[in-house]
């Protein structure tokens, strides 16, 4: 996942997330999380919480089922 430059002081702040976690700070002052889970409801709704400031860049499955879910939701205000 890649986090905003706003939302990446508050994850910069924060220990470890997941035991398995990887973080890398990007140029333009964002920062990519990424580790293993077994399963992705729980994530989901973690993923979720932090929106807008956050983007799911892999894998390609999950990215594509947050977005369908997301075009879902936008169709729920029009």
């Amino acid at each position: 996942m890649r986090f905003s430059k706003a939302a990446a002081s508050y994850i910069d702040r924060q220990k470890k997330w997941h035991p398995t976690e990887v973080r890398k700070r990007l140029p333009d002052g964002s920062i990519e999380l990424s580790f293993r889970v077994t399963g992705v409801s729980e994530i989901k709704g973690w993923i979720y919480s932090w929106l807008p400031e956050v983007e799911v860049i892999k894998p390609g499955w999950l990215r594509a089922e947050v977005k369908k879910e997301l075009l879902q939701a936008v169709e729920n205000y029009k």
